[in-house]
């Protein structure tokens, strides 16, 4: 039984052998066939994977395609191209790439770019509209540029567009329009520029309005609102010129030294620098004056405050720098010593031929060597007094000079006589001057001149007589103009011809002609016999612009505003036409 097991389990393999070898057989021979067969029908065979193949390669076949296309034709080809060489396609194609910026040289850069094809070019079907529609678009933009005040530049580009299109038909009669309308904004602004400059900004201010109705924004907007800002300076400016000449009116250091700090304020930009730098002159002068008369009344130290406060680049400026050295010299002098005196020589011989103190430099200088040459004889002659025989009378004719060598006793007793007589003088003089008419301070000036350099009541003296010099002058004229020159009253021949010159503006019965008239009539003197006709014209010729004003306000409101702006600020009804002017600013 063991080796019938084993005999039927040979079989089974035996069979299995047979069986594998077959389909080996089989396999064999099947890719024999197969590969037999032509490529074609092999690769039909797998027409699913060639189909994905072949999709793939025409996507991306196309998107290289399209990108070549698009993206390097703009940032390469139109940066880069050599033209003479250019395709049509290409030439349009850039151009309107340019003509998307939208400017001036684009646009017409564009137009360069294919107008250079010839007339019956194949593309010309599709250029034409292209530029036609550019030159529109460039002809606007020129008008933009004429309304930002680039009139050149509007007319050299509209002179450029191509003959045949339409827009340029229009280019001859358009450029006309802007000249003309940019010659009357100039004209306006160039008028109210002048007029400015002569400090008459309400007239400028009447003239400027006349721009808001030029049609171009840079004139009737630009250039108004520059305008407009000028004058408002000048308004402000005008006010602080005012305010420096009533300070100068006031007098004293103080005001005078504010007055000069406002003046120089109105620099060159200001339209008032010219009438600053004649204030600015006044003021020195004035300064000089306060600088002598302190001198004369030996207060050193305000004639040096007032002198170093006198503007270098003024006419005055080299007289006040040497007045300083003289100032030195003459409070040396004040002691009535040798040495004093010496030292007040040296000090004034330093001033120089050229200065136009030089001759009073020099008159000082003998008569302080007289003094000095005087002194030393009395000197010598009360070192030979031996005893106090000399009478009072002896003694007082002896000068303060020499005080020095009189002995003790017989100086205080001197002292004291001359004291009690300044004391006495000084009274008298007070009371007189509480009168207050001119007689009775003519009076008083005469007692307190009495008293002589050197005296102990001698600065108190000098201190009241040019208080009363003061009300004096004030007495002599009651409207004090602003400075020493014009204090003498106007002649009558010279208020005649103001006041014809003033009636001759009123006559044209413009708003402009009455303030004319107005300001003209203020100049004449007060003691000149026109003078209350003058003032009852200026009245009744400022009721009239504010009358002018009131009526134009009905229909023209912004007019309005420019006519009552034109009233003088002297008129009487000045004030009444600022409220006037604010109401209708805020109906405005």
């Amino acid at each position: 039984m063991k080796a019938a097991r084993i005999d039927d389990e040979l079989m089974r393999n035996t069979e299995d052998a047979m069986t594998t070898n077959e389909t080996s057989g089989r396999q064999s021979r099947r890719l024999k066939g197969v590969r037999s067969q032509p490529l074609t029908l092999r690769l039909l065979s797998h027409w699913q994977a060639c189909a994905a193949l072949f999709i793939v390669c025409a996507g991306l076949l196309g998107t290289g395609s399209y990108y070549m296309l698009v993206y390097q034709r703009t940032k390469l080809t139109c940066n880069n191209v050599f033209w003479p060489f250019a395709s049509a396609s290409l030439r349009l194609y850039c151009a309107q790439q340019q003509a998307e910026k939208n400017t001036l040289e684009d646009l017409f850069a564009a137009i360069g770019l294919v107008d250079v094809l010839g007339k019956n070019h194949p593309l010309r079907a599709a250029i034409n509209p292209q530029i036609e529609e550019w030159s529109d678009r460039a002809l606007d933009l020129a008008e933009k540029a004429f309304h930002e005040g680039k009139l050149k530049r509007a007319i050299s580009f509209a002179n450029r567009i191509p003959d045949r299109t339409a827009a340029h038909k229009v280019v001859q009669s358009r450029i006309k329009r802007w000249k003309e309308i940019w010659a009357e904004g100039e004209g306006i602004y160039k008028k109210a520029e002048d007029t400015l400059q002569q400090e008459n900004w309400r007239q400028a201010f009447s003239i400027m309005v006349g721009l808001l109705k030029v049609d171009n924004r840079y004139w009737s907007q630009t250039q108004y609102e520059a305008m407009n800002k000028r004058i408002l300076q000048a308004q402000k400016d005008e006010k602080v010129l005012a305010k420096a000449k009533d300070l100068i009116r006031s007098g004293g250091l103080d005001n005078l030294s504010e007055a000069l700090g406002l003046a120089r304020d109105l620099g060159p930009e200001s339209v008032f620098h010219k009438s600053a730098k004649g204030t600015i002159e006044r003021i020195a002068q004035r300064l000089m004056q306060v600088a002598e008369t302190a001198l004369q009344r030996r207060d050193l130290t305000t004639a040096l405050d007032a002198s170093q406060l006198i503007p270098r680049e003024t006419k005055l400026g080299q007289r006040s720098k040497d007045f300083v050295d003289l100032a030195y010299a003459s409070a040396s002098s004040w002691s009535g010593t040798a040495s004093g005196l010496q030292d007040a020589i040296t000090e004034v011989r330093k001033i120089e031929a050229s200065s136009p103190l030089y001759n009073q430099a020099q008159s000082l200088a003998l008569k302080w060597e007289g003094q000095l040459a005087s002194l030393r004889q009395q000197q010598e002659l009360a070192q030979a007094r031996v005893n106090d025989s000399y009478p009072n009378s002896v003694a007082d004719s002896i000068p303060d000079s020499i005080l020095s060598w009189e002995e003790p006793i017989v100086r205080d007793n001197r002292v004291s006589r001359q004291a009690s007589a300044d004391q006495s003088l000084l009274d008298r003089a007070d009371s007189l001057s509480l009168n207050g008419d001119r007689k009775s301070l003519g009076e008083a000036i005469q007692l307190a001149q009495r008293i002589v350099p050197g005296r102990p009541f001698y600065e108190d003296a000098q201190a009241r007589v040019a208080d009363w010099e003061f009300q004096l002058q004030q007495l002599d004229n009651p409207r004090f103009e602003e400075f020493p020159e014009t204090l003498a009253p106007e002649p009558d021949n010279s208020g005649k011809e103001l006041w014809q010159e003033a009636q001759g503006y009123a006559s044209q019965n413009s708003p402009g002609g009455l303030s004319a008239a107005v300001e003209v009539a203020n100049r004449i003197g007060p003691n000149s016999p026109f003078r209350a006709q003058a003032e009852q014209s200026m009245a009744s010729w400022s009721e009239r612009i504010l009358t002018i004003a009131q009526t134009q306000a009905n229909s023209d409101l912004p007019k309005a505003i420019a006519i009552a702006q034109q009233i003088p600020a002297l008129s009487p009804v000045y004030d009444v036409a600022q409220k006037q002017i604010r109401q209708w600013q805020n109906r405005s």
